[in-house]
């Protein structure tokens, strides 16, 4: 990979390893480069960016709750901590209620969430980060307990420019959002794919067959 993207990279994750990226595809690189490994096989890297990347479905009576959920590691010990981002769909109404991203129990809420889409794109015979040009985005963490902190919002805020965004936008058209938080006094990173949702949530705009269907779900979604 190019200097400078490994640097970004470095910035961007706090968490990189020293390895060899040969045969490894898009997603299995930024998924090692940002730490968001449970496994230290090059072997099974492939399959673990796979599967992380696979988003949860579940229904309740006219609402669909999609949710995924990544390990990170925090960047000061070896633990690896649970991130994540939820989306609630109704089926009836046809849309978005609310966009809710997971943290860890601890999380610093006075600093808030800041938040920025990106997309890892080819460039040459490499892979790149490309950032949205929305910026990074600062919400606010308005839900804390013993299990997890949450920043619940709705799909359309404000930009730094008070520009307005469109979050499920975001979401439907770029590959991966970052994250950055406060906890314990430490800057904490994690990377989540998002490059399958736009497939899944059609999948799911596009159906009725759910309309009223009581599932297992909790509102909100937990990591």
């Amino acid at each position: 990979m190019k200097k400078a993207t490994v640097i970004l990279l470095l910035l961007l994750s706090g968490n990189v390893r020293a390895v060899s990226f040969d045969n490894l595809d898009k997603e299995a690189q930024l998924l090692l480069l940002s730490g968001n490994v449970g496994t230290n096989s090059l072997d099974n890297l492939d399959k673990d960016a796979e599967s992380q990347a696979q988003w949860d479905v579940d229904f309740k009576d006219d609402n669909c709750f999609m949710q995924i959920v990544m390990r990170y590691n925090d960047g000061s010990t070896k633990a690896m901590e649970r991130a994540g981002l939820g989306v609630c769909y109704n089926l009836k109404n046809k849309n978005v209620k609310y966009i809710i991203f997971f943290l860890p129990a601890g999380v610093d809420a006075e600093a808030g969430l800041t938040v920025r889409f990106i997309d890892f794109v080819p460039g040459g015979d490499t892979y790149n980060l490309v950032p949205s040009q929305d910026g990074f985005l600062d919400l606010p963490i308005n839900d804390c307990n013993k299990e997890y902190c949450a920043s619940r919002v709705h799909p359309e805020i404000q930009s730094e420019d008070h520009s307005k965004i469109n979050l499920l936008e975001e979401l439907m058209s770029r590959e991966y959002v970052w994250l950055l938080f406060m906890r314990n006094g430490n800057a904490e990173r994690a990377m989540i794919p998002i490059y399958k949702f736009r497939d899944e949530f059609s999948k799911i705009k596009d159906s009725k067959s759910n309309i009223g269907v009581s599932g297992t779900s909790q509102e909100p979604l937990r990591p």
